[in-house]
């Protein structure tokens, strides 16, 4: 029999859904996290806890230490600090394809700090975009999220009561209709963001998935991005010493220049020599645009402003439209808060359709969902869901737990993270369904409300005194751990929980239990 539109579309979105399931929960959860990137990555070097932004002390220690570790160095550069990253950094290589070394510093006195190696935030921007495979990774992901798109307006098309399902949520009713009217309201509230960041994040890699253009303009892509978004090269070295003339009234005009925003990083090129140069990049995040962001270029020597680099190409402003719109860096602290909770309900619209599906063909098959392929289907549910959440805790218990001075550390740290998630798939395939789901989110539950109390045993600096000073970027993370441990908690405690059935059903079920909530 001829299916119609719908009926294909339906088949398209369950099934498509389904096998992209587990992957798109996984970058979507990692996304969400990202926007939360530099608070993650501060919580987890407890070291620089005590720094207090707001000085311009670290720019004159850093300096120094400029000065004396790396006289001969090709360039420098200072990271400024800012409301979610506190600290001064000093930079220096040698030359230009060398690794620059680093040194932070408390902007308040100055006092060099030794925080942690750590794989920090960034490991899930990094699993975000890449799965952390690098360009095999951006293919992975953007077909995932090609499929996303697909699950979306497919989506839109199969519920003909999309704006009635909208004001629709029935706790109370049999277990797939539950789980259709959490997938739906939630799926429609957040549906403009859902679009907003699948389609961005296609943009933002369409330089890898569409390379054409560079090929046909026979264009690698560092020639590429430097058309797009012009910036001279600083002048070669003179090879005559000469003071570098004072930053701090470069900083002001800076300031004075830009009265929105404030500078970001200071860039001295060839440094103690009279053809230097010191370019002040203005702070990233004050627009709505991601872009390489303007720069005033001062004389190094004298001190007087050159010119000014903000010009960018069409085509940069573009890009940098959709790439900010994706990264969020311009977004203030509600603004912030309201985007992650968005990225929350897509992991919710994502988990509750791959529970949808088993839990329908659990009614439709009964004896026969015992199956290999269904218990597989059911085990991925487990360990990609509540088991990412238990891999998330486990990083974050490690950056603790692992001796400071381990070589390595981030990796480790990773090893940790993807170790705890094999562990919870193993963990899915051994234990009854409903087992693994309660002992799963009960056990990620745990390491989350308990993250608070491993800090005051450890390092770093106490919820309690961080709400005291006001250190809201280290006092959230602790705070959203026992948000969320809350809600594990409560979904592990719900997950099983029995309920008489209704007088209208079969006899034979009110002598059986019935599982209310089981996904």
């Amino acid at each position: 029999m001829k299916q119609g539109f719908r009926q294909s579309m339906a088949w398209l979105h369950t099934w498509g859904g389904l096998l992209f399931a587990w992957l798109l929960f996984a970058v979507f959860f990692a996304g969400t996290l990202s926007f939360y990137r530099e608070e993650l990555t501060l919580w987890m070097q407890p070291e620089l806890h005590e720094a207090q932004p707001g000085s311009d002390q670290g720019v004159a220690a850093a300096l120094s230490i400029l000065q004396q570790r790396a006289p001969g160095a090709r360039s420098w550069t200072i990271s400024l600090p800012g409301p979610r990253d506190p600290v001064t950094e000093a930079r220096w290589s040698k030359g230009k394809f060398d690794r620059k070394a680093v040194v932070v510093l408390d902007p308040a006195t100055g006092r060099a700090l030794e925080p942690r190696d750590t794989a920090g935030g960034s490991f899930f921007r990094n699993f975000h975009f890449s799965l952390l495979l690098k360009r095999t990774g951006y293919w992975i992901v953007g077909v995932a999220t090609l499929m996303m798109m697909v699950a979306l307006v497919t989506g839109v098309v199969i519920h003909k009561k999309i704006f009635k399902d909208f004001f629709t949520f029935r706790p109370g009713k049999s277990k797939p209709r539950a789980w259709l009217d959490a997938h739906n309201v939630s799926g429609v509230m957040a549906l403009p963001f859902f679009l907003v960041i699948s389609y961005s994040g296609l943009l933002t890699l369409a330089y890898v998935f569409m390379p054409a253009g560079m090929i046909a303009a026979g264009v690698d892509s560092e020639r590429f991005l430097g058309e797009i978004s012009p910036r001279e090269d600083p002048p070669e070295a003179a090879g005559s010493p000469a003071a570098l003339a004072a930053i701090a009234p470069m900083l002001e005009q800076a300031r004075e220049h830009w009265p929105d925003a404030a500078p970001g990083s200071v860039t001295i090129h060839h440094p103690g020599d009279a053809a230097a140069v010191v370019d002040v990049w203005r702070r990233r995040g004050t627009g709505i645009t991601a872009r390489i962001e303007p720069v005033l270029r001062f004389d190094g020597a004298s001190g007087r402003l050159l010119r000014e680099y903000d010009q960018d190409a069409p085509a940069a402003v573009t890009y940098g439209a959709m790439y900010g719109l994706h990264v969020a860096w311009f977004a203030q602290p509600f603004l912030r808060a309201l985007l992650f909770a968005m990225g929350a309900m897509g992991c919710l619209v994502i988990a509750s359709g791959a529970v949808i599906w088993g839990a329908k063909r659990r009614e439709q098959h009964g004896a026969a969902y015992a199956a290999a392929g269904y218990r597989a289907v059911e085990a991925l549910n487990v360990a990609g869901i509540a088991g990412m959440a238990v891999a998330t805790a486990a990083l974050l218990w490690s950056n603790r737990l692992l001796p400071v001075e381990l070589l390595d550390r981030p990796l480790a740290e990773k090893q940790c993270f993807f170790g705890a998630w094999l562990l919870c798939l193993a963990h899915a395939l051994l234990r009854p369904r409903i087992a693994a789901w309660r002992e799963q989110l009960w056990l990620a539950a745990a390491l989350l409300a308990l993250l608070p109390l491993l800090t005051g045993f450890t390092d770093g600096l106490s919820l309690p005194r961080a709400l005291w000073q006001g250190r809201w970027p280290i006092a959230g993370v602790e705070l959203a751990a026992l948000g969320f441990a809350a809600l594990l908690g409560w979904a592990g405690h719900r997950i099983g929980a029995v309920r008489a059935a209704p007088g209208r059903r079969r006899a034979s079920r009110l002598q059986s239990p019935v599982v209310e909530s089981a996904p």
